[in-house]
């Protein structure tokens, strides 16, 4: 699934590529959509993508998040809903095509905060799996089969 949010104001059209999991979106400079707005919350919402729905959760936001001109605390968002946020508009693209569920691997995010990657998978080195077996008698034994360290630990 690859699901976008579109920034649409008269001033400005920014493109906000979401991410698996969660996105917060708030005035705080950390957040993954950042409005600049004093009436947006610090953190004022979050966009989960999770199970191939999309869900926004307004995070107890002093002015409340609208979707489609109605308020909510929480709701399912369907491709083409409007986010509203302080003054803020933002459009959904939703795209549940194969070919989208690939791309969404590696996010991009077009804005004056732009951030591009690519991940890859990384492969599991194959490792040799080993019996230890020990005893009492092989504590007695000289450093060969111990680190110095841990022969004078376990010597007592």
């Amino acid at each position: 699934m690859n699901c976008k949010l579109i920034l649409n104001n008269p001033d400005e059209l920014k493109t906000f590529q979401l991410e698996i999991g969660e996105n917060i979106i708030g005035r705080d400079s950390n957040s993954r959509i950042q409005i600049i707005s004093g009436e947006a919350s610090r953190a004022h919402a979050k966009i989960i993508l999770k199970n191939n729905t999309v869900t926004i959760k307004d995070l107890d936001s002093a002015n409340g998040t609208y979707i489609n001109g109605k308020k909510t605390s929480h709701s399912e968002l369907s491709d083409g809903d409007e986010i509203t946020i302080a003054n803020q508009h933002m459009r959904v693209e939703i795209d549940q095509s194969k070919d989208a569920e690939a791309q969404s691997y590696c996010p991009k995010v077009t804005s004056e905060r732009s951030v591009y990657a690519t991940i890859k998978a990384k492969p599991v080195p194959k490792t040799k799996s080993r019996t230890i077996t020990s005893s009492k008698n092989d504590l007695d034994k000289p450093k060969k089969t111990m680190s110095g360290f841990l022969y004078k630990l376990f010597k007592k």
